[in-house]
């Protein structure tokens, strides 16, 4: 008996894992196919694509469920939960599929038999999210759903009077949050994922089965071959390179950091200091254009701003970043006197595998800059990625490996979708009943209207909220509650979103929390603090960056940045010399503690001046950094460091 159940798990279990890989890869290619053929109206379109990430999402922790050692009692339960979820959600959505026009045109009226579906959608919706996000996110939903519902019970008087809003009839709260084709979880955000984020997934699931990864860590030693911290320098290059396509922070540490922290660990780097500088570049992967991960997308969309026009004045900030985490890593492995060997390098390799990325890439760029849409650049230039990966043997792509990376990428995708779908219900609550204006009132409050408070204020909220949360719903929460009130105050659009975009990221660097540095303190079997401690301390300067470019927008308007931003550059590379001399103790010489004093005071009047203070900080800042060099140059000479190449 025994034996019979447990084939027949094993039938299950086969057949999930051939639905879910032909299964996802077939809803891959309906996507991609969609993007030349109208096989449905668009807002049918959304609908059925987040029928399948239902689907998708149902079916994993189904499947890894029946793989897992929990008891037979507790598979059944979880997999018969799973499945009454997939049933009534997939139900509910067909619905909504073949009725969209009806909920469309009769919106916000509707019959009292459709509530029900409402229900079931959005309940589906939140326990997908949970399942594959946890708690955070559709904890705060479920919150604002209840607040959409409830709010106007909130008392008109007292210390929550300003949460009090209008009596709204259920039929009307259903109709924006579940009953709406347009509203909700549907609205503004679940097209950006149907028809862009999902096909930039897949391409990148795709080109990471072509070698790249390998080609940039080998290109990473050809580099540190010629500079002193190796491995180091191969770990961000590859991090950045393959962060600006995958776009999450964990995968990318898990993805590039199992090579290159061992790498690093090899040549003398501390457990510690391996993952940090792993964190670090993962983390700032999603700052780098020209893709930027996901949100970018999303951004994209809530300013009314073309996506390229973004990464391209995006690229200084995110240039200056990854300069600030060179410098480090290069001061840290001076003071540390690590002497990384020189190690040999296929170039052959390199050369015969950059195609792979950089065409694609490029066509993806150039059709961006002609204002194609993103859903056409992605399909173009995932069509010229198989092109030219098909060119050599060691980037050829099987069939089987094809249909893994489309169904994988589905997977990722149909994720991506649920927790978006999420937002978009968080968002319409705050849109609808005017949070948003509330909060934004608010922080106002708390910091009298002065900007640069309230920029302080709004980087905390936006750690706060990126340290629980995914990057793309962190950066679409704090751009809701900060967002306008930074625009109220005089900030760019475009600023006050990358404002918060950079803090929903660098959450994931910052204790107590600080995901990146979580997965990279396993990976180098070191201390989870301390690697994250370490690697706020080899990031901090690009904490700066934001305000850096908020107080000085040149920096925003590559490649025309003129006198102030070529000023704030060179100010923003000053205080990245400075502070990692003072961090380190090392200038050419190890720093005496009065030397050390000197380079933070450089660093401190630096930053003041990237905060808005002026010329006088600005002099301030080149007297004492030109002092604090010229003594550890004096000093050098009398006690240099021991060489490190």
């Amino acid at each position: 008996m025994h034996s019979v159940s447990k084939n027949a798990a094993d039938i299950i279990i086969r057949g999930l894992e051939g639905l879910i890989l032909f299964g996802g890869a077939g809803i891959a290619l309906y996507h991609f196919i969609y993007v030349f053929t109208t096989l449905q109206g668009s807002t049918e379109h959304y609908i059925t694509h987040i029928t399948f990430g239902v689907i998708l999402c149902a079916l994993t922790p189904m499947l890894k469920t029946l793989k897992s050692e929990r008891t037979r009692h507790k598979k059944v339960v979880a997999t018969l939960a799973l499945a009454t979820v997939l049933l009534l959600g997939t139900a509910a959505l067909l619905y909504m599929r073949f009725y969209a026009r009806d909920l469309e045109d009769f919106f916000p009226y509707f019959e009292p038999h459709q509530l029900p579906i409402g229900i079931m959608a959005i309940a589906t919706i939140l326990i997908m999210t949970w399942v594959h996000w946890g708690p955070t996110l559709p904890l705060l939903t479920l919150v604002a759903i209840l607040y959409f519902f409830l709010g106007h019970l909130i008392p008109s008087e007292g210390v929550f009077m300003a949460l009090n809003h209008a009596e709204f009839d259920p039929y009307y709260v259903m109709g924006y949050l579940g009953l709406s084709p347009t509203q909700g979880f549907i609205g503004w955000i679940i097209p950006v994922s149907a028809n862009f984020i999902f096909l930039f997934v897949i391409f990148g699931n795709i080109l990471l089965r072509t070698g790249v990864v390998e080609m940039f860590l080998e290109l990473g030693r050809a580099i540190g071959n010629v500079l002193k911290p190796g491995p180091a320098y191969a770990a961000t290059l590859a991090s950045a390179m393959v962060g600006t396509v995958t776009g999450a922070p964990g995968a990318n540490v898990v993805l590039t950091g199992s090579v290159t922290i061992p790498a690093m660990k090899a040549v003398g780097f501390k457990g510690h200091h391996a993952a940090a500088v792993e964190a670090c570049a993962s983390t700032g992967g999603q700052i780098m254009p020209p893709v930027m991960g996901a949100a970018v997308f999303i951004m994209a969309a809530f300013i009314n701003l073309p996506y390229i026009e973004i990464a391209q004045r995006a690229l200084v900030p995110a240039l200056l970043y990854f300069t600030a985490v060179a410098v480090g890593i290069y001061f840290l492995v001076k003071s540390l006197g690590i002497n990384p060997p020189k190690v040999q390098v296929s170039h052959l390799m390199i050369w015969r595998r950059l195609p792979c990325f950089f065409i694609p890439l490029g066509l993806i760029v150039a059709l961006l800059i002609q204002r194609y849409s993103p859903m056409y650049a992605a399909t173009l230039g995932t069509l010229a990625l198989l092109a030219v990966s098909a060119v050599l043997p060691e980037t050829r792509i099987s069939f089987k490996k094809l249909v893994q990376a489309l169904s994988e990428g589905a997977v990722q995708g149909a994720q991506i979708a649920m927790v978006l779908s999420c937002v978009g219900m968080f968002s319409q609550v705050v849109i609808t009943t005017g949070l948003g204006a509330k909060l934004g009132e608010f922080v106002i409050g708390l910091t009298d209207g002065t900007l640069l408070p309230t920029l302080l204020a709004a980087m905390v909220i936006c750690i706060l909220l990126g340290m629980s949360v995914p990057t793309v719903p962190a950066y679409v929460l704090t751009a809701l509650a900060v967002g306008p009130t930074l625009v109220g105050l005089g900030v760019d659009v475009l600023g006050a979103h990358l404002f918060v975009f950079y803090f929903a990221i660098f959450s994931t660097l910052t204790p107590p929390i600080a995901m990146a540095s979580i997965v990279a303190a396993r990976i180098a079997d070191a201390g989870f603090m301390r690697t994250s401690l370490e690697g706020l301390r080899l990031s901090l300067v690009g904490y700066f960056i934001p305000f850096a470019f908020i107080f000085h927008p040149a920096l925003l308007n590559f490649p025309n940045i003129g006198m102030e931003g070529t000023i704030a550059l060179a100010s923003t590379l000053l205080v990245c010399v400075t502070y990692s001399a003072a961090s380190y103790g090392a200038f050419g010489t190890h720093l005496s503690t009065p030397l050390r004093f000197l380079f933070a005071a450089a660093t401190l009047v630096g930053g003041l001046y990237l905060l808005g203070y002026g010329s006088m900080a600005l002099t301030g800042q080149l007297l004492l950094s030109l002092l604090s060099m010229a003594i550890a140059v004096w000093r050098h000479r009398k006690c240099p460091l021991p060489a490190t190449a």
